[in-house]
Order: structure tokens, then C-alpha cells, then sequence
């Protein structure tokens, strides 16, 4: 019975070996088959005429993980298909690689938030703020506009302490020259205020 089971397996497609490379028997019996299951998460590299070389790789697996492909189907496709042993550092590196999809996810923040947590010096573990280099802040439309804002303000500010400050030299000039308040309305709707 032991033969029996050696020389199906014998029979695979598949050699995986210890460097994520996949070498596949066009001529097997199970060549069609394997090649179809495959397809989810290894790229093929070459394909010439008698043995297909495919690989496994960090983007391989996460695009299989976001088509709902999980670590453990990728694993039995290859046990499955194999004439050997899977290497065991294989499986581990597909479950480590897989098992980190969707462990990373990227939203969009409001603003304050980022800022507040920025002024406290953390993040929530996990919460990672990225901001290439050449890509614009998307907070930066914010702080363009609360910084308008704060320069109107201040613009603002600036005017009335002027028109504080006219107003304190009207009054003064009221008390030096003993105008009433009717005569000085008179003067500056004639304009010679």
C-alpha cells in the first residue's frame, strides 16, 4: 500500500522548494488541474516547454487573501499537488505572510484627531499615520483654511484697536476743544473728521 501512495504521488505536478519556487510537470497527469488552483496566489515566472516555473510572493499570497483565499487553501493546493513534502519553512513563510492581511488598515482620519494625537506624542497601536513625501496632506486643505481664517481674524483685530484708537482721539479731541457729542456727528457727516 505504501508503493501504492508513492508512485500516485510520483505521478504530482508540483516540486515546491525551500526558496518559494514552484516547478510544475506540464506533461503530469494533474497538470491542468494544478495549474488552475495555483493561479489564486503564485505568479508564474517562466513556462517553457516541459516544466513551468511559478513563485510565491508577498503580493501573490495578499492579493489571494483579498480575493477570500486563505493561507491553509494555499497550503493544501500545494500538499495536494506535490511529489515531496512541502519544505516546512514554506508553510510557515505562507502563514506569517498571509496572516498579516487586513492587520494594517488605512483610513481617513479627521484632521483634529491626527493633530491632537500628533501634539500628544502616540497613536492607538493601530493607527499608523503615513504621509509620503510627494503626496499632498490631506489635512493640508484644513490648516490652508484655519490658517485664512486666523489671518482674516487677525485682520479684524487689527481694525478695531484703529477704530478704538480713532475713537479715543475723537474723545479727546471733544474734551480739548469742549465739542458736544451733536456737533462732532455734524463734523464727521460732512467729512471733516
Amino acid at each position: 500500500m505504501q508503493n501504492n501512495f508513492d508512485a500516485q504521488k510520483m505521478m504530482n505536478p508540483l516540486i515546491v522548494q525551500s526558496d518559494r519556487s514552484i516547478l510544475m510537470d506540464v506533461h503530469a497527469p494533474l497538470a491542468d488541474e494544478c495549474r488552475n488552483a495555483l493561479i489564486p496566489f503564485a505568479e508564474l515566472e517562466r513556462s517553457p516547454e516541459h516544466l513551468h516555473t511559478y513563485r510565491l510572493t508577498p503580493l501573490s499570497l495578499w492579493n489571494a487573501t483579498s480575493a477570500g483565499f486563505t493561507y491553509q487553501d494555499a497550503i493544501d493546493v500545494l500538499r495536494k499537488y506535490s511529489r515531496f513534502d512541502v519544505p516546512q519553512s514554506v508553510e510557515v513563510w505562507i502563514e506569517e505572510t498571509a496572516g498579516r492581511f487586513g492587520k494594517l488598515r488605512m483610513i481617513p482620519a479627521p484632521c483634529e484627531v491626527v493633530e491632537f494625537e500628533k501634539k500628544a506624542g502616540h497613536f492607538p497601536d493601530d493607527v499608523v499615520v503615513i504621509n509620503p513625501g510627494n503626496q499632498v496632506d490631506p489635512c493640508e486643505e484644513e490648516k490652508k483654511k484655519k490658517r485664512e481664517a486666523d489671518k482674516e481674524a487677525k485682520a479684524l483685530k487689527l481694525k478695531r484697536k484703529k477704530r478704538i484708537r480713532v475713537k479715543k482721539n475723537i474723545f479727546c479731541l471733544l474734551l480739548k476743544q469742549n465739542l458736544s457729542i451733536n456737533r462732532l456727528m455734524q463734523m464727521s457727516s460732512l467729512g471733516n473728521i
